[in-house]
């Protein structure tokens, strides 16, 4: 298996406000993700944990709607 395509390496200035804000920023993004897969699935799961719990905290626990 050989990688013909060179390392991308993202660096992060604390200067700015958000990590990624030009699309050079988003598309060097897509390029480390899709040569991790991991990395790429520990984003989403991370992603859907958190929007699960914001879903949960917006509906009130007393209204469970049956499954």
């Amino acid at each position: 298996m050989s990688n013909d395509k060179p390392k991308a390496k993202l660096e992060h200035d604390p200067k700015k406000k958000r990590a990624f804000r030009t699309n050079d920023d988003i598309e060097l993004l897509k390029i480390i993700l899709d040569d991790n897969p991991a990395l790429r699935q520990r984003i989403l799961r991370t992603i859907e944990k958190h929007l699960g719990k914001k879903r949960l905290a917006e509906s009130k626990p007393s209204e469970k709607k049956p499954a």
